[in-house]
């Protein structure tokens, strides 16, 4: 059996939703598929690379390309995403293959991810990831409060430029953080298309000092709320947005709310609104392509991360 791989072309879309049906037995719609790669902010549809058996599709892997920064310098990078591969032809080495010809083709810096448990080690053994951390979800259940809310703090329809100066008084606070700019901001929330968010800011002199995101959906009748997105200046201001942010979940009568991040200096706030170590645990690896930033990349304690840099929130 003979297959031919390339990268994506247009039109080959219509066949990449009908693999993900086959793979998955779930559908995936067009307007998520073309919010997550063409409209990506950073597109670059040479990151999706398809293997065909004939006119057949038969695998498919793609990463959706991010901006980080490590030590305050740009780096071009990527979130490791839909690995899939039809039924009929598994057990072929598809994945692999598509994954080392585009990884090599690529003018990537870093690649990263959190793939499920099936498959960390095709990731780890046969393409160079460093599974550098298994990270906890945090659960909080505290409600029934009178949460006070700080005037500074306001709900927003969008991110402005404001919140350009703002990522760029933050970007040298860790020494690797994606593009919290605007424009991405603006693409991962206000246009996903598939989820609402809420954005909660804390803006002082018109100036913006800290914002938070959530969503909320419902599981088994239960409502649940996420914290999907955090970044402050200090202590206070992360404590003030998660006042408003509880006080919109204790309105909306969430159960729970859950969030993950590691930044280590703020963890004690969390701990004021009772949040406990879960045990559901999120695979985070990493690819240095470059292979020039391996000391800094595979310290998870250098990373700061959050619930939306990656896929599933």
């Amino acid at each position: 059996m003979e297959f031919s791989l390339r990268e994506y072309k247009c039109g080959d879309e219509e066949f990449i939703i009908e693999l993900f049906n086959r793979a998955f037995n779930r559908q995936l719609t067009y307007i998520y598929w073309k919010w997550r790669y063409l409209d990506n902010p950073n597109m670059n549809t040479n990151l999706i690379n398809l293997a065909w058996n004939k006119c057949r599709l038969a695998a498919h892997y793609a990463v959706s390309p991010t901006v980080i920064f490590i030590d305050g310098k740009k780096h071009n990078s990527a979130l490791s995403m839909t690995t899939m591969t039809d039924p009929y032809y598994r057990g072929k080495g598809l994945f692999t293959k598509l994954a080392e010809q585009l990884f090599e083709k690529s003018t990537l810096d870093v690649i990263y991810g959190v793939p499920n448990e099936n498959s960390v080690k095709g990731f780890t053994d046969k393409l160079n990831f460093e599974l550098i951390k298994e990270i906890p979800m945090f659960k909080s259940k505290k409600f029934n409060l009178n949460y006070k809310k700080n005037n500074n703090c306001v709900i927003l329809e969008k991110f402005d430029k404001r919140f350009d100066d703002f990522f760029i008084d933050m970007v040298n606070e860790y020494r690797i953080v994606t593009c919290r700019n605007s424009e991405y901001l603006n693409w991962r929330f206000i246009f996903n298309p598939i989820n609402e968010y809420k954005i909660f800011s804390y803006i002082e002199n018109d100036k913006v000092l800290g914002y938070l995101v959530t969503k909320t959906y419902t599981i088994d009748s239960t409502l649940i709320g996420d914290i999907v997105d955090i970044l402050v200046l200090n202590e206070n201001i992360l404590k003030e947005l998660l006042n408003i942010a509880f006080s919109s979940f204790q309105i909306q009568n969430v159960s729970e709310v859950n969030t993950w991040f590691n930044d280590n200096e703020l963890f004690k706030v969390l701990e004021e609104f009772e949040f406990y170590k879960s045990n559901k645990i999120f695979h985070f690896i990493v690819r240095d392509n470059s292979e020039k930033n391996k000391e800094v990349l595979f310290d998870y304690n250098n990373w700061y991360l959050t619930m939306s840099d990656i896929d599933l929130f």
